[in-house]
């Protein structure tokens, strides 16, 4: 019985560790003889240090590659007008980035080390000249005589001007051509008038036939080419609701003038009809506190020369009363003084 155990000892674990029969134990080392001599141990060898790793093998430079296109992000106009702008070799200035104005500054290769520093540009006024190009990019010529002294305007120059810009090269070097002048600005055409209707003397103003007096009956003007701006009336009195004045189609009459009234289509249209008639109207662009010929209820020139006119034969009238008075009062203490009054 106790044999057996042994044996399942033995045998049952080697069946679980997968053995398919069962070893029996080796039998265990005899202990050395008393008197058996030690041996013994060799040293060990020397350490040394393992040899290096090798190198890791250099790195190819990045493969170049070609930027060719006009999109010039930053000043879109800028590409393909004569002008490098991308800020690499051989550009004028640096408002495009590198390879985005194929047109002016040709094909670009990225990818190679840099060899130098890049190049100090300067800066560039975002107007472009509006007929850039190789031919016009720079202004040299010597027609003015050379002393050694930059007189031609440009920076860098002495405070005296003596040479026209760019002809001093050998002084100043060479300029950057300048961008030709601005058109002169259009000119407001002159207001025509068709009609009885006038202009006042600054032109500044239209006015209603006979100003200063009274208008006419069954009258019509076309005035055409009046100026944008606000106007203003600096007297107008009509026939209400039969006398007008007509701004972009709607009829304006009697003692009050709106503010603010525009003519949109330039144009102003006079009607009268045939029954009463008032003193009329000045009509101005210009506000009349900026006008310099008075400020008379009418504004202008006739105005003045009526009122002058009015006081003078008041004066007349009342002269002549006066001297009325003299002749009957002379009249009367004689026929000796008759001839006087008569």
């Amino acid at each position: 019985t106790e044999r057996r155990r042994m044996v399942a000892a033995i045998f049952v674990p080697s069946m679980l560790l997968g053995q398919s029969h069962w070893t029996p134990p080796s039998p265990p080392m005899p202990p050395p003889p008393p008197d058996a001599e030690l041996l013994p141990l060799s040293p060990l060898p020397p350490f040394t240090e393992p040899p290096p790793l090798p190198s890791a093998p250099p790195t190819r430079p990045p493969s170049t590659m070609v930027l060719c296109s006009n999109a010039c992000m930053d000043h879109p106009d800028w590409a393909s007008d004569g002008w490098c702008d991308d800020g690499g070799p051989g550009a004028e200035y640096l408002g495009c980035g590198l390879g985005t104005d194929c047109a002016d500054c040709g094909p670009r290769m990225v990818g190679r080390p840099p060899t130098m520093s890049p190049p100090y540009f300067p800066p560039r006024a975002l107007s472009h000249p509006s007929t850039p190009g190789p031919a016009a990019a720079s202004i040299c010529n010597n027609a003015c005589s050379t002393n050694g002294r930059c007189e031609d305007g440009g920076l860098d120059s002495v405070e005296t001007t003596l040479c026209p810009y760019g002809t001093d090269c050998a002084d100043c070097g060479p300029r950057p051509a300048l961008p030709p002048l601005p058109p002169p600005p259009t000119s407001q055409p002159a207001v025509q008038i068709s009609g009885p209707c006038t202009l006042s003397p600054d032109s500044v103003c239209v006015r209603s036939p006979h100003f200063g007096g009274r208008y006419f009956n069954s009258q019509t003007c076309l005035i055409s080419h009046v100026p944008s701006n606000p106007l203003y009336a600096s007297f107008f009195h009509t026939e209400g609701s039969s006398d007008y004045v007509m701004v972009n189609g709607e009829r304006i009459s009697g003692h009050v003038w709106p503010t603010g009234v525009v003519a949109g289509d330039g144009t102003l249209q006079w009607v009268s009809d045939e029954a009463h008639t008032e003193r009329g109207w000045e009509i101005c662009w210009v506000d009349p506190a900026e006008r310099m010929d008075g400020n008379l209820p009418g504004g202008g020139d006739a105005v003045r020369i009526t009122m002058v006119l009015t006081v003078s034969l008041s004066a007349l009238v009342g002269l002549a009363c006066i001297l009325c008075c003299v002749c009957a009062s002379i009249r009367g203490t004689g026929p000796s003084h008759t001839r006087i009054c008569l």
